[in-house]
């Protein structure tokens, strides 16, 4: 190496440690003054980013690190007059949250290739190229990506061809319509008794009426008779009451369940036609309505506690001991440390461990089906407090309480599935195993998996800016067009509004087929959102390793609040 070499290197290297200065120190200026006013960053999807939105991706990120860290290490160095390319690796890592009960670390290995310009005050980082990240969250690879190039034009026209072909186009997201569009539905679907219906986001109106129609298309042609949503189960059951008696009204059994992500019009509309099923079914099956979440304890907790005091039981001043300070939980204001909720996850799960060996005793003293029960209330009651105290993954209990509906309280009943697909989807990566994971590996082809997808529009959530939590709770957001590397954007090149793509029978030769068996960009958003940075809610999947079938829905309209 020459010594105008090894001096732009050991300059270009300077201008490194100042990057990693600068993140550890959240400095904004410092970072975008390593950068020319030209920059341009090539994303590992194929995006391209100028400085301004780099800097804003930075700005959000920064806002909720904790003791962030970013370090580079240069692997190959050519200078060419003013210009140097390198090849790097840089390690970042950080606490995820602020919350000591939440917090998690990360580390984001990246390789990349920069180039950097020397601008006659010091060199200046031009251009960079993600080639390949690998993130951990807890030391669990979390997530693995390599850089792969974009589709030509005539590559994408062909894969467009192949979608039109294969896609099953439908008239309407609502109810009441009839089925005669829905006739592709029968392959995909098939002998299934459990159908697990995602959503895109947690907030879009055209979701919430289609997977209402999906519903009574399911009641009405393949014969399911239980509808479970991503809600506590004890609560869900004033919802039940309601579609069977009409005790109540929607409005009170949705505010039951705590999540504002249900409490719509849309899912309002949804129980009042299971209401009028039921009430004109005739000879047919009734259906039910359940949840199979477990993030509360309490109302579970007090269904325990009143079962031990009804019928006498001799261990219910153990019990009531046992969950003593649960009472606090969710409370505004309450401070509960970890320690805590590691004493009260010991004290739930040995109260379901006296419930279980007092069997016999308390099946005496009421019946199966009421001990049945109370069992379900107590593992709840577990399951909420190890999730808080870091020892069981909410999916994974999710999926225990799926098991339990589908074998012991509906048994022999087919099961439609509400969540979010995130939680329904399969292979998504990550550090932990999806609801849907644990569901295949116990029933495989007997569940169906339908994911959702949409475009462009608006959603419902709750607004972020800057990593922060804006207040005044969910409000209608714009959504911005999907990337154009994404599927959402192949799916809205057919030009169809809506339809659904059987992803079981994919001919993998075709364009379409070998596109879509490749890790792609699939936009996913929950309860929060930050329109500023709407790049940031794409995850990377092999869309036939996550759904059987997924339903595009081009434009997304914001799911209407009943209050």
């Amino acid at each position: 190496m020459s010594d105008k070499e090894l001096a732009a290197r050991l300059a270009i290297e300077s201008q490194y440690a100042r990057l990693s200065v600068a993140v550890s120190n959240k400095d904004l200026d410092a970072l975008r003054a390593l950068h020319t006013s030209e920059y341009g960053e090539l994303q590992i999807s194929g995006e391209e980013r100028d400085l301004a939105e780099v800097m804003t991706e930075w700005r959000g990120d920064l806002a909720y690190m904790m003791e962030p860290s970013f370090q580079t290490e240069i692997h190959n160095f050519d200078l060419d007059g003013d210009q140097a390319n390198v090849t790097v690796s840089s390690v970042q890592t950080y606490i995820g949250s602020p919350s000591a009960l939440l917090r998690f670390s990360n580390r984001i290995e990246t390789t990349r290739r920069d180039s950097w310009t020397n601008t006659g005050v010091g060199w200046r980082l031009s251009r960079s190229e993600q080639r390949a990240i690998k993130w951990w969250v807890d030391d669990k690879l979390n997530s693995e990506m390599t850089f792969s190039p974009p589709l030509t034009v005539e590559q994408c026209a062909a894969v467009v061809r192949d979608l039109r072909v294969h896609a099953l186009p439908f008239t309407s997201v609502l109810a009441g319509v009839g089925f005669d569009d829905l006739a592709g539905l029968d392959r995909l679907i098939g002998d299934a008794r459990i159908v697990a219906l995602g959503e895109a986001s947690h907030g879009t109106a055209e979701c919430f009426q289609m997977k209402h129609r999906l519903l009574e298309y399911l009641v009405e042609r393949k014969d399911f008779t239980v509808f479970a949503i991503e809600g506590n189960w004890p609560e869900a059951q004033v919802a039940d009451r309601f579609i069977k008696t009409g005790e109540g009204d929607t409005a009170a059994a949705l505010a039951a369940m705590y999540f504002w992500t249900w409490q719509t019009e849309e899912v309002s509309a949804l129980l009042y036609w299971m209401r009028t099923y039921n009430a004109t079914r005739r000879d047919r099956s009734v259906l039910s309505f359940t949840g199979f979440d477990m993030q509360y304890p309490n109302v579970a907790m007090k269904r325990v506690i009143d079962f031990l005091d009804r019928t006498s039981s001799a261990n219910r001043n153990a019990v009531r001991a046992l969950y003593d300070g649960m009472e606090k939980l969710d409370k505004p204001g309450s401070e509960i440390t970890a320690q805590e909720y590691a004493r009260l996850a010991n004290g739930a799960s040995k109260a379901l461990d006296l419930i279980e060996a007092q069997r016999e005793v308390l099946v005496i003293a009421s019946t199966s089906e009421q001990y049945r029960d109370l069992r379900q209330a107590a593992c709840i009651v577990r399951q909420a407090l190890e999730m808080r105290a870091g020892i069981l993954e909410r999916d994974r209990a999710m999926a225990e309480n799926v098991r339990w509906l589908v074998e012991e309280e509906f048994p022999g009943q087919k099961i439609v599935l509400w969540a979010h697909n995130g939680h329904v989807g399969t292979n998504i990566g990550g550090s932990e195993r999806s609801l849907g994971d644990h569901l295949r590996d116990r029933y495989g082809d007997q569940m169906a998996i339908i994911g959702f997808s949409s475009h462009h529009g608006e959603v419902r959530a709750i607004r972020t800016k800057d990593g922060r939590v804006q207040r005044g709770g969910p409000v209608a957001m714009p959504l911005a067009p999907a990337s154009k590397f994404s599927v959402e954007a192949l799916f809205h090149a057919t030009g169809l509004p809506r339809f659904i793509l059987d992803l079981r029978y994919l001919p993998k030769d075709s364009a379409m087929g070998a596109w879509l068996g490749k890790p792609r960009l699939h936009r996913a958003i929950g309860a929060v959102y930050d329109p500023d940075r709407a790049s940031s809610y794409y995850e990377q999947v092999r869309l036939p390793e996550t759904y059987d079938g997924i339903v595009f829905i081009a434009e997304s309209t914001a799911a209407k609040p009943l209050i």
